[in-house]
């Protein structure tokens, strides 16, 4: 499929794989992984169905705010430009997919990951998994 830098996107059969590939990062995604989603889940090239995962111990820890100039705690409007210019498109787009969309969690799915991962049609969660609503924390409620 596409090159992409934070994900990988691959295509076998009917099934569309998206992997968040930011392990060492514990998947946290920056605006640039919303966008890579969003590109990703744009062009299905007739796949069947969609199945988003994290590569290594973490779905998703959240927005990657480390990485992320635009988004910061005491940013208030900076932060609802990225949810409206990156965040709300790729979930919008992931909830409204023509064919079933199924997560699997393993670790943590927070925040964003957490909106990520509840988008899907299916849930899948392992032993490990757990989901935290961590936007009050960061000043988004």
């Amino acid at each position: 499929m596409s090159d992409f830098e934070m994900i990988r996107s691959e295509r076998e059969g009917d099934i569309l794989t998206i992997t968040l590939d930011r392990p060492e990062r514990l998947n946290a995604c920056p605006p640039q992984m919303a966008d890579e989603i969003f590109a990703a889940i744009t062009d299905l090239g007739g796949a069947r169905a969609v199945l988003l995962k994290g590569e290594g111990r973490a779905f998703c820890s959240g927005a990657d705010l480390a990485s992320n100039a635009k988004m910061s705690v005491s940013g208030g409007d900076r932060a609802f430009g990225s949810l409206s210019r990156h965040y709300n498109p790729m979930i919008q787009a992931l909830a409204s997919l023509p064919v079933p969309v199924v997560s699997v969690v393993q670790g943590p799915a927070a925040g964003i990951g957490c909106s990520i991962a509840l988008a899907a049609d299916f849930v899948l969660a392992g032993k490990s998994g757990y989901f935290l609503q961590a936007f009050a924390n960061i000043g988004l409620v």
